[in-house]
């Protein structure tokens, strides 16, 4: 996660009220030319809008690229509040996705939510990873069904350092990981390698009858 906060090109989200205001920060020596990409979509992957322009990232600094009207996909209706509770039916399950693209290149992703992690309402993922060796080469390939939150690869009674971790997998996203390097051979690697997202941790412990 710190690699991804720490990159020299980033681009950001700051939502209030349904808009959000898109920046971007560059801090090469030298000006990016690029593509900003946006996507507002729900968990299940239903996407609500999405858009893109041409942005310019002046160097050493940081500035407002988009600001984005979403008000009428995730503002509340006013009379399903009250005097205790908000109304999250609209922002529990939705996100902003983006990114800005230099060619062939990713520069910079990211995502903005409209309401804190405790009130996502996530389900099941289902997320599938294929671990694929090649040329002495191993990459993990992971796919989703539905939004997944944080994540995280791992091994079972064992480590492995990964190209990326922690992070979130849109719906019908395909990503690659590669194995920078494992302490287990790869046959064990194999079998006990792992991938759980946030909700994972939501699950209790079954309760055990005296």
């Amino acid at each position: 996660m710190a690699k991804r906060f720490f990159n020299p090109v980033l681009v950001s989200g700051v939502a209030k009220d349904g808009i959000v205001e898109v920046y971007g920060s560059n801090d090469l020596p030298e000006e990016q030319a690029c593509t900003l990409e946006w996507t507002l979509l729900r968990f299940d992957g239903t996407v609500l809008q999405s858009g893109s322009n041409d942005a310019r990232l002046p160097a050493i600094s940081s500035s407002l690229l988009q600001t984005l009207d979403l008000s009428e996909y995730v503002n509340e209706d006013p009379e399903l509040k009250t005097y205790r509770k908000n109304s999250y039916r609209k922002r529990s399950d939705a996100l902003l996705a983006i990114r800005l693209v230099k060619g062939e290149s990713i520069l910079s992703g990211n995502f903005v939510f409209f309401l804190p992690p405790k009130h996502w309402q996530l389900q099941d993922p289902e997320i599938k990873h294929k671990l694929n060796r090649e040329n002495g080469r191993t990459e993990i390939t992971l796919t989703a069904k539905r939004f997944a939150a944080y994540v995280e690869l791992g091994v079972q009674n064992g480590y492995a350092r990964f190209s990326d971790n922690y992070f979130h997998l849109l719906p019908g996203e395909t990503k690659t990981v590669c194995v920078i390097s494992s302490e287990v051979p790869p046959k064990e690697l194999a079998r006990g390698l792992f991938a759980r997202s946030l909700i994972d941790s939501y699950a209790l412990p079954e309760s055990k009858n005296p």
